[in-house]
């Protein structure tokens, strides 16, 4: 209660200075800053002496627009949130002579220097020749990369996704893999990547645009992508920043476009089609090898279309927006359908999915007539001589049709009839053929609105509103029935910004803002008719968006059915305000920024029920049904006393069954406030000294549900649930049965809020005198990160969710009459809340929770960098960054028990001791036998208790540099190295390639502490745009020479570090986790190893670990074969009359049709029991299975 009272004084604290502050500047909430700039400087006269109340003047050359201040005592002079665009300052003061700078480009967030010295006289005018070059940062210590919307416009960008630029940022390194990258929509964009900042996880990155955050909560993931022409600029801070950013260790802020004074405009569609592709030489090999005749492509079609359209506001006879009112407008639309090689499946035949199995060539049984076999000796090997029933065959293995299930005869109606010649039953034993082909579509649709009106109220208001709104949806389309797939994502971002000018030194900025996101995946059936109910199931999920049919498979021929469906939304309202002050040679940002935030999730995992056959119902011997029916073209000898599987199915007999959960398997609405309260103060000690300082306050979001759902974790007592609602609890407390781990009261927030979150800021920037052209930067500050919220929502499920529970079934043996799940009987009623809890600790049907000390992740960064400009347009950047990252988020098992005293013994996979008997009776009498609940550290809940736990390390260190060429003779550039190390335990949370997913020993995470997944220790990108000069200068000669540009990206890195699994095939620790048990290692590598395609890394090192222990390698012992990709476009430019012209571009992504461009092709099998251990081939084909094709697009644009 004292800790619950103090965070409450805290908050309340917060609440009151936050209203203090709206009601000092006029109660604006807002925040836009990160997409604007500054302009500072310093003047002086001849002798060096400062010149106080000096005119100047700031005009964006593009709109006209003036912004205009006075020097102050010390001769400084500061101009923030301008626009990004060209610039030009004039300088005037009585006794002098004026000047002028022009040619200045602003980029987003920069603060760009122009000092002044002004001569005596009274000439009117005078170029001004800055000691220094706009490009360097001269003021603040911040990392990162600004790119133009003209170099994003040349650039090749697989669908037109600005998040792909992220790469070519200076300290950025892919993270192969990651749950972002299957659960974030992004179009017809094939490149998209989760991508590390200096070290700190993926997910750690906060987007905005123009000031908006613009983020998925559940991953972390930008939704809203503006399409690159309505791009102004694109810029990455990696860290170092000011007080007023937070929320994420890195930040991507994107400037959309604003109108000018002249009206411009584009059209543009880009084609791709199979025909303009390389044929698939794997699937060439594929067809030399087999005899089959598969297409070399997959034909497709692909277009992506739209426009901009920008300006003054002008209406005839009406309006002139002239100089005060601005528009510009984006569509970008995207189509794309394939038809996919064939699917090939083998079917039941329509004679046999009504009981004739007369072309089958092995006898089926009749279940019915089945009785024990009294000679049967369970000492003995089971077989067909000894085996523990007898029954009667079907005569003419026809099966009755008063034997056969109404469900299944309805549920046959969903199995396709085939439609291959030659592959009857046996054919399909003896050869592998397939009876049932069909071609698969898959079909994308993307479009995506992008808006801004920007209005000037004289010089000191400034109003400017942002709209982003999207619709993007893929459908596949399954030859199993009830198994395509439908995803869709609908983001939404709204924004107002208004800036105030209260007098030279004074400003305010205030944004409102409304971020959201609309996303489902699942199968095509969803919202459609509830089929599982037609067929004839009782008890099925009521929820539209769970409608299918039950997964239901046949061994040796197919599954139908089982959608799984996933729909979430979030919804951001946030608040910023920003007050700018400049005093003397301090300037001042401090402000609240507010977002309310919203979740809502519905999942289906479990989807509608699954139901197996495998022919043990229809076997003589119901312990083969499954086994292998045929080897090297002949009947094993098993085959004729196995059933068969449809049989089993036409009898309504499946082996085994799992309900559909009645409700669902999570939902929930949870709200959260995110407040944060920043103070930065930037103090230009002299005009060569700049001291950066800043104080941010953030407290997180701190989710609760709407209704006071969910429950928290405890470890005390043996470990327990403690519900928020006592109300849903008592009465499973008052009912008995297991209530030792249920309890109440728990904060709603299910997790401690965090009050203390102070991040400290510190940096300096420093120009030697003399020495215009080098700045010396660095600094240390804390931030404050962002990790996925999708795995931790679970617990704050409705708690009207528990009520019901699909009921369990009973496993069988396939020795019984009929199933003890016969289709006619399903499915079951729900069990209750009470029944559920009542079950063993072991079967705890709820298996994920959060950490009860969970705080917000958070990195600690220091940095020391030099600029050096080289020429005005030329600079050289060398710098060292370090990271620690702290409570580092990660899933772990925290239920897991500690290995046996002695290894590999079976009997310690057993849960409790009930479990010693039948088959396992002997170990009750095991001197050795340690159940797993003996071992746990929480014996009241279950091993494979799992959940999210911000408690980890990471480090990063490394050497940046980079050249930075502006656009000098036709020819820009970007060129970045990085040579670093990063460290951690986990490098995101589920899904990331190389990474096992769980942390191995939860009692010593350390143990297996080593490189990230995201690491490489080498990392060149460079990016240029090139403008072919014109050989010729009039006539036809000039038309054919001139206007030739190229561009491209290119990327050369070091491999992925990546863990070898021990191929363990049971989990003593935790049950059901044996794929995170890493292997064992000798640690010494084989003499004279060499790599190849077929052996990257010496196996003999590694070995399985012994029953009951855990691997003795760290997390990433080997590392892939290197990363590189090369995207480049070649294209012609010609002009046309009044300022128009038509641009024909080719873009090749991967041009060097590379496998080393795919995160997934160069990692290697990596599981030691696995036949292609260690190979990144497969063995029948070699090399051309990593067949990795370049993608050739044709673009055409007018422009005017």
């Amino acid at each position: 209660m004292i800790e619950l009272r103090r965070g409450r004084s805290v908050a309340r604290l917060a609440l009151c200075a936050a209203l203090g502050l709206f009601v000092s500047i006029g109660c604006l909430p807002a925040h836009a800053q990160n997409a604007q700039g500054t302009i500072v400087g310093h003047v002086q006269d001849p002798t060096g002496a400062v010149v106080p109340h000096a005119k100047v003047t700031v005009k964006e050359t593009s709109t006209g627009v003036v912004r205009t201040v006075y020097t102050n005592a010390t001769g400084d002079y500061y101009v923030p949130d301008l626009n990004p665009g060209p610039y030009s300052i004039t300088v005037t003061a009585p006794g002098f002579s004026s000047q002028q700078s022009s040619g200045l480009t602003l980029e987003v967030d920069q603060t760009l220097r122009d000092n002044f010295k002004l001569q005596m006289g009274n000439v009117s005018s005078t170029v001004h020749v800055s000691d220094t070059t706009q490009m360097l940062n001269t003021d603040d210590s911040t990392v990162g990369q600004v790119l133009h919307g003209k170099m994003i416009e040349q650039l090749p960008i697989s669908g037109r996704d600005f998040t792909n630029l992220m790469l070519t940022d200076i300290g950025t390194n892919i993270t192969p893999g990651g749950s972002g990258t299957d659960w974030s929509y992004h179009g017809l964009d094939t490149e998209y990547m989760e991508v590390s900042v200096d070290g700190a996880q993926a997910q750690s990155t906060n987007y905005t645009i123009d000031g908006v955050e613009d983020a998925d909560y559940f991953f972390s993931v930008p939704i809203n992508i503006p399409n690159e022409l309505a791009v102004q600029e694109f810029k990455m801070e990696n860290g170092m920043y000011g007080a007023q950013y937070g929320t994420g260790v890195a930040q991507v802020n994107v400037a959309v476009k604003s109108g000018q004074n002249r009206f411009h405009g584009a059209a543009y569609e880009s084609l791709q089609a199979n025909w303009m592709q390389p044929d698939n030489l794997y699937v060439k090999a594929q067809n030399e090898l087999t005899g089959s005749n598969t297409p070399l492509s997959t034909p497709y079609h692909q277009n992506q279309f739209g426009g901009t359209i920008s300006g003054p506001l002008w209406i005839p006879h009406v309006y002139n927006g002239k100089n005060k009112t601005f528009f510009f407008l984006s569509y970008d639309e995207g189509l794309y359908k394939a038809t996919n090689s064939p699917d090939n499946v083998f079917s039941p035949t329509a004679a046999e999915l009504k009981g004739d199995f007369s072309a089958w060539p092995f006898p089926i049984y009749n279940p019915a007539t089945t009785v024990p076999n009294p000679a049967y000796n369970p000492n003995d090997p089971v077989g067909p001589n000894n085996s523990p029933v007898i029954r009667q065959a079907f005569p003419n293995n026809q099966i009755p049709q008063s034997m056969i299930n109404p469900i299944a005869t309805q549920l046959a109606a969903y199995f396709d009839n085939p439609n291959v010649p030659n592959c009857g039953e046996s054919a399909h034993i003896l050869t592998g053929c397939q009876n049932y082909s069909a071609n698969t579509f898959t079909k994308k649709t993307t479009g995506v609105g992008t808006g801004r009106i920007d209005q000037y109220f004289g010089s000191n208001d400034h109003v400017f509103l942002t709209v982003n709104i999207g619709n993007l949806s893929q459908t596949n389309t399954s030859i199993h029935f009830g198994q395509g797939g439908t995803t869709y994502a609908r983001p939404k971002l709204f924004g107002a910004t208004w800036t105030h000018v209260f007098n030279a030194n004074t400003l305010n900025q205030a944004t409102l803002g409304y971020d959201r996101d609309h996303f489902f995946t699942g199968p095509t059936t969803a919202y459609g008719p509830n089929l599982s109910a037609q067929v004839g199931f009782q008890n099925t999920n009521t929820n539209p968006v769970t409608f299918d049919l039950p997964n239901v498979c046949l061994t040796f021929y197919y599954c139908i059915g089982g959608g799984e469906p996933t729909t979430y939304v979030d919804n951001i309202y946030q608040g910023v305000d920003t007050v700018s002050m400049t005093r003397g040679r301090q300037t001042f940002n401090f402000g609240i920024d507010f977002r309310r935030v919203n979740l809502f999730e519905l999942d289906n995992y479990g989807g509608t029920g699954s139901l197996n056959f495998n022919g043990q119902y229809t076997a003589s011997v119901p312990s083969d049904a499954g086994n292998q029916l045929a080897s090297n073209g002949s009947y094993s000898s098993t085959a004729p006393y196995e059933g068969n599987a449809v049989a089993d199915f036409v009898l309504g007999d499946p082996n085994s069954a799992n309900g559909p959960p009645p409700l669902g398997t999570d939902n929930y609405f949870l709200w959260g406030s995110n407040w944060n309260l920043f103070f930065q103060d930037d103090f230009r000690v002299t005009p060569n000294l700049t001291l950066n300082m800043g104080l941010r306050w953030e407290r997180p979001p701190n989710f609760h549900s709407s209704d006071n759902s969910g429950y928290a974790f405890s470890t005390a007592n043996g470990g327990q649930l403690i519900w928020a609602n006592c109300n849903f609890v008592k009465p499973i407390l008052a009912a008995g049965g297991n209530p030792n781990y249920l309890g109440c009261g728990a904060s709603n927030t299910l997790v401690p809020i965090d009050n203390k979150d102070f991040a400290p800021r510190f940096g300096f920037a420093y120009r030697p005198p003399d020495i215009a052209k080098l700045v010396v930067r660095g600094g240390f500050g804390i931030f404050y990160g962002s990790y996925n919220r999708y795995y931790d929502g679970t617990q704050y499920d409705k708690n009207s969710l528990y009520n019901l529970a699909a009921a369990p079934y009973t496993s069988t043996t396939g020795q019984e009459t009929q199933s003890t799940a016969y289709l006619s009987n399903l499915w079951s009623a729900p069990i209750t809340a009470n029944q559920s809890f009542s079950l063993p600790a072991w079967q705890f049907p709820y298996n994920q929770v959060n950490w009860p000390t969970n705080h917000t992740p958070y990195d600690e960064q220091w940095n020391l960098d030099t600029q050096y400009s080289l020429t005005q347009t030329l600079l050289l950047d060398v710098g060292y960054v370090g990271d620690h990252g702290l409570r580092q988020p990660s899933q772990d098992i925290l239920g897991a028990a500690t290995p046996p005293t002695v290894a590999g013994d079976v009997c310690n996979n057993l849960v409790d001791a009930s479990q010693a008997t039948g088959s396992n009776a002997n170990c009750a009498s095991d001197p050795n036998f340690q159940p797993i609940d003996t071992r746990q550290p929480y014996p009241n809940l279950p091993p494979y208790l799992y959940g999210n736990r911000n408690g980890f390390q990471s480090t990063y260190n490394a050497l940046q540099v980079q050249l930075i060429e502006r656009m000098t003779h036709g020819l820009s550039y970007h060129v970045n190295y990085t040579y670093s190390k990063t460290m951690d335990l986990t490098s995101g949370i589920n899904l990331v390639n190389g990474e096992p997913g769980l942390i191995q020993d939860p009692q010593h995470p350390y143990r297996e502490y080593g490189l990230a997944a995201s690491d490489q220790t080498h990392r060149l990108v460079a990016t240029y745009a090139y403008e072919v000069p014109a050989f010729f200068h009039k006539g036809f000669l000039n038309l054919l020479t001139a206007g030739w540009t190229t561009s491209g990206v290119y990327q050369l890195a070091s491999g992925f570090p990546f863990a070898v699994n021990g191929g363990e095939p049971s989990d003593q620790m935790a049950q059901y986790y044996a794929s995170r048990i890493l292997a064992n290692s000798t640690f010494h590598r084989k003499a004279g190893f060499q790599s190849s395609l077929g052996s990257w890394f010496d196996t003999s090192e590694y070995s399985t670990p012994a029953l009951g222990t855990y691997g003795n390698t760290n997390k990433s012992p080997e590392r892939t074969p290197f990363f590189t990709n090369l995207d480049a476009s070649f294209g012609k430019t010609t002009n046309l009359p009044g300022g128009q012209s038509l641009l024909i571009r080719a873009e090749i992504f991967n041009l060097g049709s590379t496998w080393h461009s795919s995160t997934s092709k160069i990692f290697p099998d990596s599981t030691v029991t696995d036949t292609n251990f260690g190979s990144l081939v497969n063995a029948q084909y070699g090399a051309v299975s990593l067949w990795n094709p370049r993608t050739l697009q044709l673009t055409a644009q007018y422009s005017f």
